[in-house]
């Protein structure tokens, strides 16, 4: 493959068994634009047919049993021989995630290194994942063993095309799985490259597939009765479509979805540490990230609300907007222009509801200056829906009781932080009490390998990343085992 997105607009098809398949003649042909330039064709994609997904889940059944054979260390010196041949095509891949995504080349780079430690890291936990027995009595041994999923089917989002989409795959290829992924219709050209990666590797055919389209391809590929596992990150409305489809065979799912993420401010924090803790989270990726902190709760009156709310609006309005692909940039474009006119609506409505607004200045394209909502009512929208963009709501709550109950009256519950001002005891009480799968203690977002990360409620189930994310794809086994004399 090894094409540019700074040429003439380059045309993909499927990745099939280890082979680049061209798209069908008079196939549906997708086009991506530019979310940095809306006017600018990036890539064409082909996408799937009814037959491809066919030949990519047949393939996937018949070579998954040698894969799940081998010995776990085989399985992980391909996933090494992955991280390593993954890096000598760093460039090509940032300068795609840049291209499609509208991603700061600053924070490509940093996720396709991040990419290379997630393989090597679970090509060493390819080794450690194992059993357990049980004696159960003189005469009587039990087992536990894992047993991987034969096809799993990973359906990634567009905000971080390659790395949550490695998320799934490297746990699973370490356990014994097949992988066929299906990409963001938007962003799926670094995964394509990837699989490529894999295949050189020493993947074996067939293990792998990509393929390209939109939600008639998701749909039509995990209701496929060979599936075994569907793992989804995605919005909320996706994850109940996808539900709906799999509860056809009762597949089981994996599910990362949205959020309405909290950050709890103790009296004593500090002004320009919060202010720096939640603007960087709140500019992070333009704010197109499920953890992003949009709802912050100041613990004391209104004074004290208006001064964490003036300060973050400083740390955000030091932002330079412009071309992701320059290392002066440090806050890009929304994924589309639809996207920003969507975000740009919230604006317009919350100034109708007479709630006050920091920043929010109306731009062209693509592009949002970030917004803070100074919203009273606990229920209004912009306290209570995910946004996807690069707002946050500021209110003030007397006591540390009356804000954990309301960060807790959410249908989400996927993050969460505490800027505790040195009271890190009562912090890690308020955490314990905190309905969300991961929470931050002054500090917020940061992503560690050997943590597991998930959300509860509408944000989904099952865990990714750590040991955890790697016991998502196996299932356990119970053995009996009657080792008496014959009677």
């Amino acid at each position: 493959m090894n094409v540019s997105p700074m040429t003439e607009a380059p045309l993909f098809g499927q990745r099939i068994a280890g082979v680049s398949v061209p798209p069908c003649d008079g196939g549906e042909i997708l086009k991506r634009m530019s979310p940095a330039n809306p006017s600018r064709l990036v890539a064409r994609f082909g996408v799937a047919t009814h037959k491809q997904i066919d030949e990519a889940v047949a393939a996937a059944r018949r070579v998954q049993p040698e894969w799940a054979a081998r010995h776990p260390a085989q399985r992980a010196e391909v996933l090494i021989r992955a991280a390593r041949l993954l890096e000598q095509r760093r460039a090509e891949l940032v300068n795609w995630e840049v291209a499609e995504s509208g991603m700061l080349r600053s924070l490509a780079e940093m996720h396709a290194g991040w990419c290379v430690d997630v393989l090597d890291f679970y090509a060493g936990l390819a080794r450690a994942l194992s059993g357990r027995s049980v004696p159960l009595g003189s005469s009587k041994l039990g087992m536990v063993i894992p047993e991987p999923y034969e096809v799993v089917v990973a359906l990634g989002p567009w905000n971080f095309p390659l790395s949550e989409l490695i998320w799934k795959l490297a746990p699973a290829l370490a356990a014994g799985c097949s992988v066929i992924s299906k990409p963001s219709e938007l962003t799926p050209v670094t995964s394509l490259i990837f699989d490529e990666v894999l295949i050189e590797a020493g993947v074996p055919p067939g293990l792998t597939s990509v393929l390209v389209g939109g939600r008639e391809v998701g749909a039509a590929l995990i209701q496929k009765p060979d599936v075994g596992l569907v793992s989804l990150t995605g919005g909320r409305a996706t994850g109940q479509a996808v539900l709906t489809a799999t509860a056809q065979n009762l597949t089981p799912t994996i599910m990362e979805l949205g959020g309405k993420s909290p950050i709890i401010v103790l009296p004593d924090a500090d002004a320009i540490q919060v202010a720096e803790i939640i603007g960087n989270a709140v500019a992070y990726r333009t704010g197109q990230q499920c953890i992003c902190p949009s709802r912050v709760m100041v613990i004391g009156n209104d004074r004290r609300r208006k001064k964490i709310a003036e300060a973050i609006h400083g740390q955000l309005s030091s932002l330079t907007m412009g071309d992701p692909d320059s290392t002066d940039t440090t806050l890009g474009p929304v994924i589309s222009t639809d996207h920003a006119n969507a975000l740009r609506q919230v604006i317009s409505d919350a100034s109708k509801r007479s709630i006050r607004v920091l920043g929010g200045e109306t731009v062209e394209g693509a592009f949002v200056h970030p917004a803070i909502f100074l919203a009273d009512d606990k229920t209004d929208p912009t306290v209570t829906e995910e946004l996807f963009g690069p707002y946050t709501a500021v209110q003030a709550f007397a006591d540390v009781e009356s804000a954990i109950k309301s960060a807790n009256r959410t249908r989400y519950g996927l993050a969460a932080g505490i800027i505790c001002g040195g009271d890190t005891n009562g912090a890690i009480d308020i955490a314990r009490k905190l309905r969300a799968g991961s929470v931050w203690i002054d500090d917020y977002g940061t992503i560690e390998l050997e943590l597991p990360f998930g959300g509860v409620g509408d944000s989904g189930f099952g865990r990714e990343l750590g040991m955890e994310g790697l016991e998502s794809f196996v299932r356990w086994k119970s053995i009996h085992l009657n080792h008496g004399s014959a009677t």
